[in-house]
């Protein structure tokens, strides 16, 4: 089969095949074959026709498949083709014995070649429905109309096979005895076939054609079918005969091996029909084989449940994957959710920012609307008190004189201590933060994160001094601007005295001093709220800075952990696994070890 393309289907080739092919011993009644099973792979024969009844044809069939999985380990561009037509009541041990690790093909679709060489391809029989489902017929027992109905089972068989299994069984029956029936209808058989191969509108294949006693000439007969416009893709056995007979001397492709010398003697002691052959009527020969197939069949079991092993290892070894993808998904999951919840928080607290700004804005208003409301009464008051006498103004004059003198002062001593207060605050500012910052620089000079611990250090100290130096000039800027406020206010306040003195009617001069008093105190009111929400604004973006720090520094040792955590598992991993594959090559190792003199024994 090795000259016939892969792409071809296996329904369209032409295979000779062989009719109840385990009745080759002479201890058979009646007997179908001259050959045994060596000789007949060798002579070309790829379908084979087994009925199993009893146990020790079903030891056949375990000798047929072991010769046959031998056979195509050598001749690998090969197939061969088994029907098993098992008694109802071995159906269930047989179907059982076929379904264990041999190189079957099971499925019913028709493969093509490529696809089944190096395998045995079963064909479904009216007991057993496992593999190709076939199209089969037969001859009858009237000898004077089987060479017609062969004929019309081949043309037949020709129509059909290039899409479906066609097997046409010449079976020797009749009362004349299968030996002498087959030396007429394989002759019959051979001679249409080359009239056919021969015509101009032959065929392309004939299907599986199974004989009785085939010989050389109708097997390469049946072989040469396949090549193209009738020329035979395997060269003539130089043979003529179409039956092979028992114990001739009738050599099988070139002498490669023949029926009387076959080394195979034990294909008859393993063969008995209907239980004829006991225990104690076996040969030695035969005692050889079942110890060698025995020998096999432990390999074979050795060898499935060396494959059971490694899918169980190759199983805990997918579920530990999938343990550490979950691992890794939950990680994930959880920083997500950790970062949702920082977010969270930086929106509260920004929330709570704008509220109290807002709450300060509309107090601040609120006060604003006061003090109007006080200014628009004190200037009813003032313009009431102004109507008595100039000796009441004089003394007024004279204790708003001694008044603003006071307030002045009073000013001075508020605003020194309030300057004390401030140089206070921030010296114990500046302590915390420098006792926070040596902690912070202390705990990262432990950590292996200290490039970015500094790089966060140094813009810290940055903004600060950016801040300090703002805060500086704004202090520098609104000094300079209150004593222009002063200097403008002393000129006014000189200027209305001036103005009293030398009209000493102007009753204004009052209400002046007051309005400049009322806007200083405002302005020095709305100075110092600034400076409180400035500084509280500050101390909430320095925690706010402090707290992004350490979040950063305990996210870089949870994936520092994290990272530790995954190698040591990895090595873990590891570890299990040369292990497991340790014990598993010893396992492979041992049997191998112990069965060395067993192959040896194997070999032919």
């Amino acid at each position: 089969m090795k000259k016939i393309e892969n792409d071809m289907l296996l329904s369209a080739i032409s295979i000779p095949g062989t009719h109840q092919s385990n009745r080759y011993s002479k201890k058979s009644n009646p007997m179908f074959q001259a050959w045994g099973l060596h000789n007949q792979l060798d002579a070309g024969v790829r379908f084979f026709d087994l009925h199993v009844s009893s146990d020790q044809e079903q030891k056949t069939l375990n000798y047929f498949l072991i010769t046959m999985q031998t056979f195509l380990v050598k001749q690998k561009k090969e197939t061969l083709l088994l029907r098993v037509t098992p008694d109802e009541g071995a159906v269930a041990q047989v179907t059982e014995f076929l379904s264990q690790d041999w190189p079957l093909w099971r499925d019913k679709e028709i493969p093509t070649l490529g696809q089944v060489r190096g395998k045995i391809v079963l064909i479904q029989s009216p007991t057993l429905e496992l593999g190709l489902s076939v199209q089969v017929t037969e001859l009858n027992a009237d000898m004077d109309t089987k060479e017609t109905q062969m004929r019309e089972n081949i043309k037949k068989a020709s129509q059909k096979c290039e899409q479906e299994m066609m097997l046409t069984y010449t079976e020797a029956n009749g009362e004349s005895g299968p030996l002498k029936i087959a030396k007429t209808l394989n002759k019959q058989v051979d001679d249409y076939l080359l009239n056919l191969k021969g015509d101009e509108k032959r065929p392309h294949c004939v299907g599986i054609i199974a004989m009785d006693f085939p010989g050389p000439k109708v097997i390469q007969t049946i072989i040469n079918f396949n090549g193209k416009l009738g020329k035979g893709i395997v060269a003539d056995s130089g043979s003529n005969e179409d039956v092979a007979l028992p114990d001739s001397d009738m050599e099988v492709k070139g002498g490669e091996s023949s029926a009387e010398g076959e080394t195979g003697a034990a294909d008859e002691d393993h063969q008995a029909e209907g239980g004829e052959s006991a225990a104690g009527g076996e040969t030695g020969a035969a005692d050889e084989d079942h110890q060698k197939v025995e020998k096999v069949q432990q390999e074979e079991k050795l060898a499935l449940r060396t494959r059971t092993t490694r899918q169980k290892v190759e199983k805990v070894q997918q579920e530990e994957k999938l343990a550490l993808r979950t691992r890794t998904t939950r990680q994930k999951v959880e920083k997500v959710q950790q970062e949702e919840k920082l977010a969270l928080r930086t929106r509260t607290t920004r929330q709570k920012v704008e509220k109290v700004q807002q709450e300060e804005k509309l107090a601040l208003r609120t006060r604003t609307t006061r003090q109007k409301v006080e200014k628009v009464q004190q200037e009813e008051k003032l313009a009431l008190r102004k109507r008595t006498t100039r000796q009441k103004v004089e003394k007024v004059q004279q204790e708003e004189k001694l008044a603003l003198r006071t307030r002045t002062t009073r000013q001075k001593v508020e605003k020194v201590q309030q300057e004390e207060k401030l140089a206070l605050r921030t010296r114990t500012t500046r302590q915390k933060v420098e006792k926070v910052q040596q902690e912070e620089k202390l705990a990262l000079r432990k950590r292996t994160t200290r490039q970015k611990v500094e790089k966060v250090q140094q813009e810290e100290k940055l903004a600060l001094r950016k801040r300090t130096t703002r805060q500086k000039v704004e202090k520098v800027q609104q000094e300079e601007k209150l004593a222009l406020r002063k200097r403008t206010t002393r000129q006014k306040v000189e200027k209305v005295q001036q103005e009293e003195k030398l009209a000493l009617r102007t009753r204004t001069t009052r209400q002046k001093v007051e309005k400049v008093q009322q806007e200083e105190k405002l302005a020095l009111r709305t100075r110092t709220t600034r400076q409180k929400v400035e500084k509280v604004q500050q101390e909430e973006k320095l925690a706010l800075r402090k707290r992004t720090t350490r979040q950063k520094v305990e996210k870089v040792q949870q994936e520092e952990k994290l990272a530790l955590r995954t190698r040591t598992t990895r090595q873990k991993v590891e570890k299990v696994q040369q292990k497991k594959n340790l014990t598993l090559r010893m396992k492979n190792i041992m049997p191998k070890v112990n069965n060395i003199p067993k192959k040896s024994l194997l070999k032919r």
